[in-house]
């Protein structure tokens, strides 16, 4: 979280080097970078912070497998930020000038990215799949549709993002 310091009709805005921040004025940016220090006017400007260190978002899913059983899958995906300006264009970002504090919600709806595919992409394996087999090579093979499939996606890339690590801890049958 950014600090901020208040002087009358100007702030000071001071982040780690683990977080790249962005001052836009007038709609243009006007500084970018990780870990800046910088004053600015909080009546014409507006700041944001977007976290590039890796993150990691827990995943667990049910899906019924190919002979009517019951299987839960948990695992973890780990991304990071490659490109701060385009997914700064595409979440809202945009801290407190008072607080420092997010506005919105980015991380959870970056979280929100990261748990909807998976689950898509688990429940396709586990319901075409007999729940023996989906015990036995189904964290394997889980893992390796994950990683294929959300390194490939275009669509993370150009929000700027990069999965660095899938795992699937478990799958495991219904009682």
């Amino acid at each position: 979280m950014a600090k901020i310091k208040i002087i009358p009709f100007l702030r000071h805005v001071r982040s780690d080097s683990s977080r790249h921040v962005i001052l836009y004025k007038r709609g243009v940016a006007r500084r970018s970078g990780r870990g800046l220090a910088f004053w600015f006017l909080p009546l014409s400007s507006s700041v944001m912070e977007i976290p590039i260190d890796d993150r990691e978002v827990p995943s667990l899913f049910h899906a019924r497998s190919r002979d009517f059983q019951d299987v839960t899958t948990q695992g973890a995906i780990t991304y990071r930020v490659t490109n701060a300006e385009a997914l700064a264009s595409r979440v809202d970002f945009t801290i407190d000038s008072w607080t420092g504090e997010y506005l919105e919600r980015p991380l959870e709806r970056l979280a929100d990215v990261f748990v909807q595919q998976p689950q898509r992409i688990g429940a396709e394996y586990v319901t075409t799949t007999p729940v023996r087999q989906a015990l036995s090579e189904g964290q394997r093979e889980i893992r390796t549709r994950l990683e294929t499939i959300l390194r490939a996606d275009e669509a993370l890339a150009m929000m700027g993002l990069e999965v660095v690590a899938v795992e699937i801890t478990s799958v495991a049958p219904g009682p």
